[in-house]
């Protein structure tokens, strides 16, 4: 998994021109941030990282193309199973970069982000170019809670609601069009 990841990263930056990574490493230097943790004291309370490229949304979308990307799957309260190849972020690194400077991602694949524990966590959009459905998920596998339609590059923090290990970002308006919500559960080897 490491090695499809580090292949997909060098991938990246092979697509990206030099102006884009020299403004990457200009943004690095600010420090912006992705995930916060509420249960946090004040110095501890973000992850810092790199920002992601700013790539065009034929490359995005190409970018996202890797046929080696793991499958979630989500069993809605209806029966029905919805699949999405899932980019992995189990980094403090990766999970500051986030979806951040992205302008496109397809609709069969989202963001799953995996933390080392479970308690309460909040996110937000800045300098995320997309909307986003943020889906909260416990340590069982459980959905706790869903954030529809989070509006590009708000700031305001999106709170979990409830102790979660895992986070899974999709395009904006997947979740209510794929009759996802919370109670129904997720299928990934984490859980």
């Amino acid at each position: 998994m490491q090695v499809i990841y580090m292949i997909f990263v060098c991938l990246l930056l092979l697509m990206q021109p030099v102006a884009a990574q020299q403004q990457e490493n200009s943004r690095t230097q600010n420090n912006n941030n992705k995930v916060t943790d509420i249960t946090a004291p004040a110095a501890d309370v973000t992850e810092q990282g790199a920002l992601s490229s700013s790539l065009s949304s034929a490359a995005a979308a190409d970018q996202h193309a890797v046929p080696s990307l793991p499958v979630l799957e989500i069993k809605t309260r209806d029966g029905q199973v919805v699949r999405f190849h899932v980019e992995v972020v189990d980094t403090p690194e990766s999970r500051a970069k986030g979806m951040m400077f992205r302008q496109a991602m397809p609709e069969d694949q989202g963001m799953f982000f995996i933390f080392e524990d479970s308690r309460r966590r909040s996110f937000w959009m800045k300098n995320t170019l997309i909307p986003l459905d943020i889906i909260f998920i416990d340590k069982n596998g459980v959905i706790r809670h869903i954030h529809h339609d989070a509006v590009p590059q708000d700031e305001t923090p999106i709170p979990s609601r409830a102790d979660i290990l895992t986070v899974l970002e999709i395009n904006g308006g997947q979740a209510a069009e794929k009759g996802i919500h919370v109670g129904d559960r997720i299928f990934h080897e984490i859980f």
